[in-house]
């Protein structure tokens, strides 16, 4: 915005040339918005940004998740897997998707502030991993995080803007997972989570909705459990070594009546996040309706966890399926935390068997 501040008569020739100034100015944003209109669907100069766009245009099993997290930097991150057997019959088409991620992701090294690219080939099997600092945050060094046996999994860059590709193929199949990272600075000193907004929003729900069902749970997972390779077990954590502990909470279920909760507690969601990023929170999910629309939220990324001194959860998982929507919140957990993998219909894990909600279980 351009300010004129001295109205003297001696500055009426400086006035004309300011005043011309601004509206050729004017007449540039104005044109740049038209432009920016006319080429909201073109092509960008950033291979990544287009092939995001690509990645989300495609009509396969591509699903899209998302990671929030909080702090003196609120963290997002857009994860994309992508897998193919090589004798499927839509195998061509897979692969087509896969090409172009390792050729944006080639285009976008050179493109890139930082690139970190390696490769390995030995016979039959193929590993690429690239990892590509886009953008600087101000005040702070670009730098290359996670190293050592685990980089392939957890190596990307410390900046405002990065994006990292995992690929790996065999005779059989060929597998990429596609990472977008952005990070904002907060401008703040980081807090605790808060789950309270959460758990008094339920409580106003139910006093107002008919035919809310809660259910007491309990998740008792073993080290045999995890050694049957967790059928029934989907998140699970040690305590201390041990795989044996016991977690619990309370289901909630909204009847299908009142599905619009699905998009108020969403609102209450997004609200909290972008209302106080600074707060150390942990928000998964996935950001397409066409499957099961789900929130994990945590504070940070893990527990400590002990056999002997419960461990009193800010946590709660929310999906919406079978015209239903759940919430379950977790209260406490002593020793090995684990939840059921149809999280949604178990009440109960003991003795390595699940007991289910009336009108659900193994058919």
């Amino acid at each position: 915005m351009l300010f004129i501040t001295n109205h003297s008569p001696q500055n009426n020739e400086t006035m004309k040339k300011t005043i011309f100034l601004l509206i050729v100015c004017c007449l540039t944003v104005a044109c740049s918005s038209e432009k920016k209109k006319t080429s909201e669907n073109s092509p960008s100069n950033d291979p990544i940004e287009n092939l995001l766009s690509y990645l989300d245009e495609q009509q396969t099993d591509i699903i899209p998740y998302i990671e929030y997290e909080g702090g003196s930097f609120l963290k997002t991150k857009v994860h994309y897997h992508l897998s193919y057997h090589k004798t499927w019959d839509d195998g061509k088409k897979r692969k087509e998707v896969l090409d172009s991620c390792l050729s944006a992701f080639r285009w976008g090294c050179s493109f890139a502030r930082r690139c970190y690219h390696k490769e390995n080939h030995v016979l039959d099997k193929d590993t690429v991993l690239y990892a590509l600092a886009l953008e600087g945050a101000d005040g702070e060094k670009i730098e290359l995080q996670g190293s050592g046996n685990y980089e392939f999994y957890n190596l990307d860059y410390k900046a405002a803007r990065a994006a990292t590709l995992r690929y790996q193929s065999t005779k059989e199949y060929a597998d990429a997972e596609v990472d977008y990272i952005t990070r904002e600075a907060t401008g703040a000193k980081e807090e605790t989570f808060n789950i309270t907004p959460f758990t008094d929003f339920i409580k106003r729900k139910m006093t107002k909705i008919d035919g809310v069902k809660v259910y007491n749970t309990y998740y008792e997972c073993t080290a045999e459990d995890w050694d049957f390779d967790m059928p029934l077990i989907g998140d699970a954590c040690t305590a201390e070594g041990g795989r044996d502990g016991i977690t619990t909470g309370h289901l909630y279920v909204f009847p299908d009546s009142d599905m619009h909760i699905k998009d108020e507690f969403d609102s209450a969601i997004r609200y909290h996040m972008h209302s106080y990023p600074q707060q150390t929170f942990y928000i998964t999910g996935n950001i397409k309706d066409s499957r099961i629309t789900f929130y994990t939220i945590k504070e940070g990324r893990s527990f400590p966890l002990s056999k002997t001194k419960a461990y009193k959860h800010k946590m709660l998982y929310c999906a919406s399926s079978d015209n239903h929507f759940y919430i379950l919140v977790l209260d406490e957990t002593i020793g090995a935390f684990c939840t059921p993998s149809d999280w949604m219909h178990t009440l109960r894990i003991k003795n390595h068997k699940a007991e289910y909600i009336p009108g659900f279980g193994p058919a």
